[in-house]
């Protein structure tokens, strides 16, 4: 997406890197199959025919995923450059880089936990956490947005967010799927699913209530608050700046299923893009934030939503406090957490 290239790509320009761009997306775009065996292999033709043309590199930094390519890309230009493979979603392991990571020379991973993954397949790995890039995210003059959370409608969110609502929380809401819909297909969900629910087996009874209880929320919060829609990056840039107190929710489970009883907690993008905005955080707590920023001084967590409700009133209505925090988390994340910093530690780590 552009997010991500103007955070990654514009940073290693910045450095002094001669970069030459793929952006294999729009490759795809223009792509008239829905094989994906043979998807694939067009966009592993056309990402060779790139590299032989450009040659020679120092380093190919992808972006990509089992979904997208064959390890036969990576042995095809194996002993001519240093393959480095930048991976977010940890959490999908098994569908997304277990089949080409073995192949590369280097797989860049976002959370701690995440490193045991590639070594069960042999594959080298490096902990590169997120960051974000000073060039994008800039604070704003005014912040005229009390508190703001801007991402997608997934998992545990819909109810935290209508817990803050339900509490007379002041709450800016951005992104896709959390509109309520009065079609046929919510319809179903809200008055014939229930009835389902009691002839499902009990493998299915669970799934069903998940999502009962997903479309009834998500009724509540459009009943309570307006949802502003999907936000183009850069109004997602400007929103969180103008936000005294930014929201996130990093929690995950493992294939994204929300039944699953592993829960991941680490630190996702947002968790640097709003401290290097000087919007206040106000994310889930997990052990990684500690690596990153000082607890109550430069970010503030919460661990329930009891914890959640209370800091979000606090703050919101406190600006000196959630200023000085900001101000803080601004300072350490232009300081220690853009995207310059993690590619430096890369390339100096790959040299020795």
């Amino acid at each position: 997406s552009e997010i991500f290239k103007d955070n990654i790509y514009e940073a290693l320009r910045s450095l002094g890197h001669c970069v030459h761009l793929i952006q294999f997306d729009k490759f795809l775009a223009n792509v008239d199959s829905r094989n994906l065996d043979l998807r694939k292999q067009l966009l592993e033709d056309h990402l060779l025919e790139s590299f032989y043309e450009n040659q020679p590199f120092d380093y190919l930094i992808s972006f990509l995923s089992d979904q997208q390519v064959t390890p036969r890309f990576y042995k095809e230009i194996k002993n001519q450059v240093f393959t480095i493979n930048w991976t977010c979603n940890a959490h999908q392991f098994e569908i997304l880089h277990k089949e080409i990571s073995p192949h590369l020379d280097l797989n860049t991973y976002i959370s701690l936990k995440h490193k045991d993954l590639y070594k069960s397949v042999g594959a080298k790995s490096y902990w590169m956490p997120m960051a974000a890039n000073e060039s994008v995210y800039r604070p704003s003059n005014s912040q005229d947005i009390k508190i703001s959370f801007v991402g997608t409608a997934y998992g545990n969110r819909p109810y935290y967010i209508w817990r803050l609502l339900q509490s007379g929380v002041e709450l800016k809401l951005f992104g896709p799927n959390w509109e309520f819909k009065n079609n046929f297909n919510n319809f179903l969900k809200i008055y014939v699913a229930p009835l389902l629910y009691n002839f499902s087996g009990k493998e299915k009874r669970l799934s069903y209530l998940e999502k009962i209880l997903r479309t009834n929320l998500l009724q509540q919060i459009s009943s309570l608050t307006l949802v502003g829609g999907i936000p183009s990056d850069k109004e997602y840039v400007d929103i969180i700046s103008r936000s005294i107190v930014s929201l996130n929710f990093p929690e995950s489970r493992m294939n994204n299923d929300y039944l699953n009883p592993e829960v991941l907690f680490g630190c996702n993008l947002r968790d640097f893009e709003i401290p290097l905005s000087k919007s206040m955080l106000l994310t889930q707590h997990s052990e990684e934030l500690d690596y990153f920023f000082e607890e109550g001084k430069e970010v503030v967590s919460f661990k329930n939503e009891s914890d959640m409700i209370d800091k979000a009133r606090y703050y919101s209505n406190n600006h000196k406090a959630s200023k000085e925090i900001a101000l803080a988390g601004y300072k350490r994340a232009k300081r220690e957490h853009t995207w310059k910093n993690r590619f430096e530690s890369l390339f100096s780590e790959i040299e020795k």
